[in-house]
């Protein structure tokens, strides 16, 4: 039982299908839920604008954004609350992951990060720039911590979601 569990985990950390099927809001709550399920602090998922499908590589780089903020925020940070917003604007897109955990010095944390070889924070920066976006860190010791990443958003041409290819 375990094995399965843990099999299921690692197939959903290297994609979920559910991002290629429904899109990542719902990828995002089924993340969240699952998350949730294992203890420690639930995880909140808020939506603002009109959600909708965008480009496939985007949202798996918006959804890599999202789990690792709030891996590391479980991981390090002892969070009671970690909260996912995720905002449809006209031509953008912000991911935003809060928690109310113990917080952290940004500079000291890449600094730390670029002499270990850990690519957590950076490898989250990488994606967005990739896709032309920013992405930012916010915290401090005893003030949690807030990770933005906004991309830059173009209409998705007809044809090029998952759903809409032939059968």
């Amino acid at each position: 039982k375990e094995t399965l569990a843990e099999l299921r985990r690692v197939i959903f950390d290297l994609r979920p299908m559910v991002l290629d099927e429904l899109g990542l809001v719902s990828a995002v709550r089924r993340y969240a839920d699952y998350v949730s399920a294992l203890g420690g602090p639930a995880v909140e998922v808020v939506v603002h604008g009109a959600e909708r499908r965008l480009d496939p590589p985007l949202e798996v780089a918006a959804f890599r954004v999202v789990q690792e903020a709030v891996s590391n925020a479980r991981r390090h940070a002892a969070p009671t609350r970690v909260a996912v917003h995720l905002e449809f604007g006209q031509d953008f897109l912000q991911v935003t992951v809060k928690d109310d955990g113990r917080g952290f010095d940004p500079e000291e944390a890449r600094r730390r990060a670029r002499e270990r070889g850990s690519i957590g924070l950076i490898s989250m920066e990488e994606r967005v720039k990739l896709f032309g976006g920013r992405f930012s860190v916010h915290s401090a010791p005893g003030a949690g911590t807030r990770i933005s990443a906004r991309f830059p958003v173009t209409e998705v041409p007809a044809g090029s979601r998952p759903e809409a290819a032939p059968a």
